[in-house]
């Protein structure tokens, strides 16, 4: 049932096409495909094509003439508060819950609880980039990136799962952006948790600029 096809459109755009295919396969017999078009300007492409059972295959990787890739199911995403929040109890491993999506391809990001479940194994790139307020002078700030269903007592310690930044009081102002970022090896329902705030100060804003997000890898 496997074909391969040279096509010519209405265009005048040339190409070449591989499919594999099912005759029995409901609704469409082709399961995948890769498509090689050349447009009238000779600029090429080649574009993979698969699809979930009982479903049309859909584009899942393309490379440009430039030899540009893009992958438009990779999972990502990018969230952000819209509203600043105040930072109560737990001290500095309070969760940090962004409340509005920008993307969230994957759909591992939970608005309400601020934990993301990792979508598809693999490697994964995460930020965190908290901006607190009101932080105490006799008092020091940290972000966290958790890996892990659950939060232990010292995340910071735990140095296979988290990624940590602490900034202290020695600042004229009292607003800190503590930054935090790096890779984890994750596999399909890991959960990663965004943490943060003051060790001791109750009055810890975080602010409405602050944002995290990640990426697959590979």
């Amino acid at each position: 049932n496997n074909c391969i096809t040279g096509t010519t459109d209405t265009s005048g755009d040339t190409g070449l096409i591989l499919e594999a295919m099912d005759s029995t396969r409901s609704p469409q017999p082709r399961y995948s495909q890769i498509a090689m078009p050349c447009d009238s300007s000779g600029n090429d492409s080649v574009t993979f094509f698969t699809a979930a059972a009982a479903g049309y295959v859909t584009e899942k990787m393309r490379i440009d003439q430039a030899g540009r890739v893009t992958m438009p199911n990779q999972p990502k995403f990018r969230v952000k508060r819209t509203t600043s929040v105040n930072l109560t109890g737990n001290g500095g491993k309070q969760n940090l819950v962004f409340n509005s999506a920008d993307f969230d391809v994957g759909s591992g990001y939970n608005t309400s609880t601020g934990k993301y479940t990792v979508p598809a194994t693999g490697v994964y790139f995460f930020f965190l980039n908290p901006r607190f307020d009101g932080v105490a002078s006799n008092t020091y700030v940290r972000s966290m990136i958790y890996r892990g269903a659950s939060v232990p007592g010292s995340p910071w310690s735990d140095y296979a799962n988290v990624l940590s930044s602490i900034d202290g009081d020695g600042h004229s102002t009292n607003y800190h952006t503590v930054n935090v970022s790096g890779i984890f090896s994750c596999v399909a329902g890991d959960t990663i948790n965004f943490i943060g705030g003051g060790d001791s100060d109750p009055d810890i804003y975080l602010q409405a600029e602050s944002q995290a997000g990640g990426f697959m890898i590979g």
